[in-house]
């Protein structure tokens, strides 16, 4: 709803200097990639934290007080 909003208050001078299927394309894809974003990112930070963990673990069992 917000990206058609900004797009239908947008000046006519922007819809005369740009192509209209380059705007339709640009768009498309935007929406198709919206939903794959929140879960894609929490997906990397909760391998990454699980790592560092991981790596901590491993540092303590092999030597505590250089960890």
């Amino acid at each position: 709803m917000r990206t058609y909003h900004h797009l239908q208050y947008l000046s006519l001078r922007y819809y005369d200097t740009h192509q209209s299927g380059v705007l339709l394309s640009t768009i498309t894809a935007d929406v198709a990639h919206h939903p794959k974003l929140p879960s894609s990112a929490t997906l990397g930070i909760v391998v990454d934290m699980f790592t560092i963990l991981g790596m901590l673990v491993v540092m303590f069992f092999l030597n505590w007080d250089f960890t």
